[in-house]
């Protein structure tokens, strides 16, 4: 066996140092098959990870940092292969020539066997979101869909015309969550205005994702409850789980009692069931939460009818304070939201509790409240209120009633926060779905168009003569089924 070392000084003397490693390597280092597989990356590879792998391995192999002669032919075989691969055109050539479709992968069953797809494949659907308002929701939203399905996207333009460029940060965190959950390729970062997203198999087993300072892991959750519920059933443990670190409140975004006190009931209607504990609630702009979401499987979703809004018999709440803020300023938030409310609901019980945040189950300073009130029909609607800098706590408070209150009189069936969360689940699932709505949000129109990019499913978005404002949404569902289950595996 070769040996390779270097002599050094030493205060008492010399001593020899051995490098086995790069020895053994050039004993067990087998010849490649593939550029690919020269540079130690997939066929899936985007010229990014191409261009990194190269610089690595140019760097240890170079005859410049490495003096011995039998690395030579390695770094010519890297050299020859970034070469072609380096360049989008070359490797494409070189892609038709060798290059396989598809790829065995571990799975359950042959047939539920995805194509590997490559990023300079013909047969991605490109869309172009430069019209399209709300275009970092739509990313998410064909995201999700893409995933489900197994179709590779390409997304551009992506918030082209508003005073962002490219996709924010948080939306940014989902596209990579529902990336580790369909086990597929990426390109695309944090301000971006183009995304790709090449799908394989759904996963089961542990995902893990950060929000980071600004982020919201409550706007995380609803786009990839969908992938999970046509996951493979776990291997290991009961449950897919989801860990979640980041902020659990956002100023423009979910909180994450919203999670469970509004997006879970209405999910549970498409038989969508997961449990959510929030093991540390993280509050902006240096609160680190820490959430985790439990989910199992299911068939297929059912499919839904949500006309009848009913009427309000139940208002609960939570104004709740965390940090140095003392819990009389929540006390006195659910005063005001109590006094409030019952002006206009005098008949029916309205509980708002006052919380104080434990410092072990907290992290950062705020204060914030949360509405929610039920229907006769099971209709869940919910108002939110979040402090910051600048604001006073009357204010908070007001916000949130008025937000309850416009959720309430818009004479649909689900609130504004839950509008476009709906739409997928729709898409999907097995028979005729119908669900009444208010004036439809921006995030709603992005998710339908989302929709119809992906899918043949045609939406059907009735204006109501009664009133203007309201909308029968309809649709019938391509009846997806878990492709990863046995009926008998049934989870719901």
């Amino acid at each position: 066996m070769i040996v390779f070392g270097q002599v050094c000084r030493r205060s008492n003397g010399f001593f020899f140092r051995a490098f086995a490693a790069q020895a053994q390597e050039l004993v067990t280092r087998k010849k490649p098959q593939t550029f690919y597989e020269s540079l130690g990356v997939l066929p899936t590879a985007t010229q990014r990870e191409i261009k990194n792998a190269y610089y690595e391995l140019a760097m240890k192999y170079h005859p410049d940092t490495n003096n011995d002669t039998q690395f030579e032919h390695i770094f010519r075989e890297i050299t020859e292969a970034y070469q072609v691969l380096g360049n989008v055109e070359s490797r494409k050539v070189y892609d038709q020539e060798v290059g396989s479709y598809f790829v065995l992968r571990g799975s359950a069953k042959k047939e539920t066997m995805r194509p590997v797809w490559r990023l300079l494949d013909d047969r991605i659907v490109n869309i172009d979101a430069r019209n399209i308002k709300q275009s970092e929701s739509f990313v998410c939203h064909v995201s999700s869909l893409s995933s489900i399905l197994g179709v590779p996207v390409r997304i551009t333009n992506i918030c082209r015309n508003s005073h962002l460029r490219g996709i924010p940060a948080n939306e940014m965190r989902a596209v990579l969550l529902l990336r580790q959950i369909c086990n597929g390729t990426l390109s695309g970062s944090t301000g971006s205005s183009t995304v790709t997203l090449l799908p394989s198999d759904i996963q089961c087993g542990r995902y893990y994702i950060d929000a980071y300072q600004f982020g919201n892991v409550s706007d995380l959750i609803p786009y990839a409850m969908p992938p999970l519920m046509f996951a493979p059933t776990p291997r290991i443990g009961r449950n897919n789980v989801l860990f979640l670190n980041g902020p659990t409140y956002a100023y423009n975004g979910m909180h994450i009692d919203h999670i469970s006190k509004v997006y879970q009931r209405v999910m549970s209607q498409f038989g969508i069931s997961f449990d959510v504990e929030v093991k540390k609630r993280g509050f902006l702009p240096h609160g680190r939460g820490s959430v985790v979401v439990r989910s199992n499987p299911i068939q297929y979703l059912n499919n839904v009818e949500m006309v009848d809004p009913g009427v309000v018999t139940k208002i609960t709440g939570r104004a709740f304070v965390a940090g140095g803020k003392p819990v009389k300023i929540a006390q006195r938030m659910a005063k005001q939201a109590q006094m409030l409310l019952k002006e206009m609901f005098n008949d029916i019980s309205i509980t708002i509790d006052s919380v104080h945040e434990s410092a072990s189950r907290s992290e950062g300073m705020g204060q914030g409240i949360l509405i929610v009130a039920e229907t006769s029909t099971s209709c869940v609607f919910s108002g939110s209120g979040l402090w910051k800098k600048g604001v006073e706590t009357e204010t908070v408070v007001n916000v949130a009633i008025q937000e309850l209150m416009s959720n309430v009189n818009s004479g649909g069936c689900v609130d504004s926060w839950m509008q476009d969360q709906v739409i997928n689940p729709m898409a999907l699932a097995r028979g005729t779905s119908v669900v009444r709505t208010g004036p439809l949000t921006l995030k709603t129109k992005a998710a339908l168009r989302a929709i119809k990019h992906l899918t043949k499913v045609r939406f059907k978005v009735i204006k109501e003569k009664s009133s203007l404002d309201t909308n029968l949404i309809k649709c019938k569902g391509l009846g997806y089924t878990n492709l990863y289950l046995d009926n008998s595996d049934n989870k719901s």
